[in-house]
């Protein structure tokens, strides 16, 4: 049996510590939204939900079930999903194949050109007038396109 340091057990203490934090850093605000969701809106505002339910109430899911467009909704975050990832799947595996062919023309400069739009995106503006100029406002293609070959 290996007999572990003083400074190995500080360390392993420090770490599960470390570890600890920062599973509750990251499961809070998930919790919290639950929460918030079973408790009353006026207890949400005032502040008084921290980590249990206050002053029980299903008013939220009411509200959202009663959206007449909720089904549509749900099918539009299905298809975008789908049909997203399914052609930015297709485009980006058959990019990086013809990419890895060593005998591929041009191969370092479609390669920064990909690695150059990674590191810098154009921004929210620059792609709205983009889309805006090229007649795809209120289309499906408007959410598709701008993300098909996007590795950020």
């Amino acid at each position: 049996m290996k007999r572990t340091t003083l400074g190995e057990k500080i360390f392993t203490i420090i770490n599960y510590a470390v570890m600890v934090l920062l599973v509750f850093i990251t499961l809070y605000p998930v919790w919290y939204v639950a929460i918030a969701s079973f408790s009353s809106g006026e207890a949400v505002s005032t502040g008084k939900v921290m980590f249990w339910v206050k002053d029980f109430s299903l008013d939220a899911y009411k509200q959202v079930f009663a959206m007449e467009n909720l089904g549509t909704a749900y099918m539009n975050t299905i298809f975008y999903a789908v049909v997203g990832t399914a052609t930015s799947m297709i485009l980006t595996t058959t990019a990086a194949y013809g990419l890895s062919r060593p005998d591929f023309p041009f191969k370092k400069q479609i390669t920064l050109f990909f690695m150059f739009t990674m590191w810098f995106g154009a921004g929210m503006m620059p792609t709205y007038l983009n889309i805006r100029n090229l007649g795809l406002i209120d289309s499906w293609l408007a959410l598709i396109l701008p993300i098909l070959v996007n590795c950020v």
